[in-house]
């Protein structure tokens, strides 16, 4: 990843925290015959009352369209839906990141609606998109 020093150490300090405080998982994705990092998915932002939790992903764009975030993401839902006690999943995207949105509708996500200026990116506030997966719509083998 193209990342400097000290935003790859605010990173690991953040993962770091997640564990630390019991508030979700983050997984590193590395390069196979490397072990050099290239991305990471995981989530955070337990909301323990109502059962759900935030998925964060990002790849090295070199590594885009090749199926590796929807692989590593399907994982980590695997895992979230059956160890942790979720009932759903939610997932961001900028509208216009039209990748990014077809990964988690193949991973079986839900588009539910754009939140208006809802983040902070890019030194402006703007809309993001709201994606969601339910637990029994995961774990229930559709016919």
């Amino acid at each position: 990843m193209n990342i400097s020093f000290l935003t790859f150490r605010a990173m690991l300090k953040y993962w770091r925290d997640v564990f630390y405080y019991n508030d979700g998982v983050y997984f590193a994705l590395a390069e196979k015959n490397t072990d050099k990092m290239i991305g990471s998915v995981g989530v955070s932002g337990i909301n323990r009352n109502h059962g759900r939790i935030e998925l964060s992903y990002d790849l090295a764009p070199q590594y885009w369209n090749r199926g590796i975030m929807t692989k590593a993401t399907l994982a980590v839902v695997k895992y979230v839906f059956e160890t942790m006690h979720i009932n759903r999943i939610e997932a961001f995207a900028l509208p216009e990141n039209k990748a990014s949105a077809r990964m988690l509708e193949k991973c079986g996500f839900e588009f539910e609606g754009n939140l208006r200026q809802h983040r902070f990116f890019n030194g402006k506030y703007v809309d993001i998109g709201i994606y969601s997966l339910l637990r029994i719509e995961f774990l229930t083998p559709t016919a």
